[in-house]
C-alpha cells in the first residue's frame, strides 16, 4: 500500500532535483511520513528535504488579504467580497500542493487537495448566480 502512495507523490518537475528545504531527524513527522511512504530507507538519517509550506502559504494569504482590503467594499454587491477571499484562497492553496507534494495523485496528475480547490473554485463563481432570484418582468 505505501508503494503504491509513494509512487503517486508528485510536484512540479523543475522542484523535483532542488534540495533547499529542511530535513527532520527520525522521529520527526515528515521523516515518519516519508517512511512511511517508503520514500526514505528505514536508516536513513534525515528525511528528504520539505518545504516550509506553511510558512509560504501564510504569506501568500496575508498578500492576498491586503490586496483585499485594498477594494472599497461599497461598490460591490452583497457577498462579493466574500467570494473574492475563497477564491483568493483556493487559488493560493491549488499551487502550494505542488510543493507539498505529499498527496496521491488521483485525477490526471491533481490532487484530491487540489479537485477540491477547483471544485471551491467553480462553485464560488457559480453558485451566487444559480441561487439569485430570477428577475422579474414586468407586465406590459
Amino acid at each position: 500500500m505505501s508503494t503504491f502512495f509513494a509512487s503517486q507523490v508528485q510536484t512540479l518537475p523543475f522542484l523535483s532535483g532542488l534540495s533547499n528545504g529542511v530535513q527532520y531527524p527520525p522521529g520527526s513527522l515528515p521523516y515518519e511520513q516519508h517512511l512511511a511512504m517508503g520514500l526514505i530507507e528505514p536508516n536513513a538519517l534525515a528525511s528528504l528535504p520539505v518545504y516550509p509550506v506553511q510558512l509560504y502559504e501564510g504569506a501568500l494569504l496575508l498578500i492576498a488579504l491586503l490586496m483585499l482590503w485594498r477594494f472599497p467594499r461599497r461598490h460591490f454587491e452583497k457577498g462579493v467580497l466574500t467570494i473574492l477571499v475563497v477564491c483568493a484562497y483556493a487559488f493560493i492553496r491549488f499551487f502550494i500542493e505542488y510543493l507539498r507534494a505529499d498527496g496521491p495523485v488521483v485525477l490526471g496528475n491533481l490532487t484530491a487537495t487540489q479537485l477540491q480547490c477547483l471544485f471551491l473554485l467553480v462553485s464560488a463563481v457559480l453558485l451566487p448566480r444559480l441561487l439569485r432570484p430570477g428577475k422579474r418582468q414586468r407586465a406590459t
